[in-house]
């Protein structure tokens, strides 16, 4: 849903390109996922076929599936966001498309020095140790006065809640098995250092960004995560039977840190989870919601809750939740250096 939102916001049909043109602005979507990119290209049709206009209106039938739904709400926030910025949204969509390809190796050898923008949300961290030097390609990727924004989940990304209870029970699921803990990399330390030598590249933000979250249960949270998220590369390194287990520890952990925060904010010495309770014909009252204040940028990996009890996690899966994650948001613009400049 980002390919319209950002055609939106970069001026889509009417765009400028190059020096002072006045061609259109296309937006060009690259994943691994073939999954991925068939709802992207499902996306770009139904635009197209409402005549690329940025209204976000219906399409026939299409616009009563649930992908194009969504695309439209998608559209609606982003021209919402724009007009709070003080900027005028596009008219009308300019030209999109999106293909399979592989950010560390198709994106430089496509489009070095051609890109006005490169946006990417998320997908950085997933490369590991190769992050670095895949920035510094999309940085090159850059035709000066092009400016990329990346968005990606920092090494810690809450004091407590749900990304907190993933790192300490990898911790506790590797120790139960006898297992080394996971080895550290410094990638994220060091990953502007390659892009910021690229010719004319420079730093314009480097900030943390907190933002509010909310999941209908602690199991929809987990299934998204990994099965299409972040946690996806864990469980195709380690198999299903090891998800499946340490799941289980997650939410024991996820347990004791509700607890924690239930008796903290009650002023008792304990408290814990209690599922919802049964109001007959099999039906249930609602779950009350495991919530998890906004809280300070972590600055180290949070220690494991005390009060940590094997089983205890079980009654939580159902239970709405919310939490305030924090984002690592990074901003490099490329200069246009001056004839006679350094070359790269």
């Amino acid at each position: 849903h980002e390919l319209p939102a950002l055609s939106l916001a970069l001026g889509g049909a009417g765009a400028g390109t190059g020096e002072g043109g006045t061609g259109p602005c296309e937006v060009i979507g690259v994943d691994l996922s073939q999954g991925m990119i068939a709802l992207a290209q499902q996306v770009v049709a139904l635009h197209h076929a409402s005549g690329s206009s940025s209204s976000g209106g219906s399409s026939g039938e299409a616009g009563a599936s649930a992908v194009a739904a969504a695309s439209h709400q998608a559209l609606a926030a982003a021209r919402g966001a724009i007009a709070a910025a003080g900027r005028t949204p596009a008219p009308a969509l300019g030209p999109m498309q999106a293909y399979v390809g592989d950010a560390c190796a198709d994106m430089e050898e496509k489009y070095r020095g051609k890109a006005g923008a490169l946006f990417s949300v998320f997908g950085l961290q997933q490369l590991g140790g190769l992050a670095p030097a895949a920035l510094a390609g999309w940085v090159r990727c850059l035709a000066p006065g092009g400016v990329l924004v990346l968005v990606l989940w920092p090494g810690n990304v809450e004091q407590s809640g749900p990304w907190a209870a993933f790192d300490q029970a990898v911790a506790l699921h590797h120790a139960a098995l006898g297992k080394p803990p996971a080895p550290t990399s410094d990638w994220e330390a060091r990953l502007l250092t390659e892009a910021l030598q690229v010719e004319g590249a420079e730093l314009v933000g480097d900030t943390l960004v907190q933002h509010a979250m909310s999941w209908p249960s602690v199991d929809a949270f987990w299934q998204t995560m990994v099965e299409g998220g972040p946690w996806r590369a864990r469980r195709i390194t380690f198999g299903d039977d090891y998800m499946h287990a340490l799941g289980a520890v997650f939410l024991d952990v996820l347990a004791a840190q509700a607890a924690a925060h239930l008796s903290s904010s009650s002023g008792t010495s304990s408290a814990a989870v209690t599922p919802p309770s049964s109001t007959g014909a099999g039906a249930s009252s609602a779950a009350p919601a495991l919530a998890f204040p906004a809280a300070p940028a972590p600055t180290a990996a949070p220690a494991t809750p005390q009060g940590l009890v094997a089983g205890a996690g079980k009654v939580v899966g159902g239970h709405p939740m919310s939490h305030h994650p924090w984002a690592r948001m990074i901003t490099i613009r490329r200069r246009r250096v001056p004839l006679g400049g350094p070359r790269m």
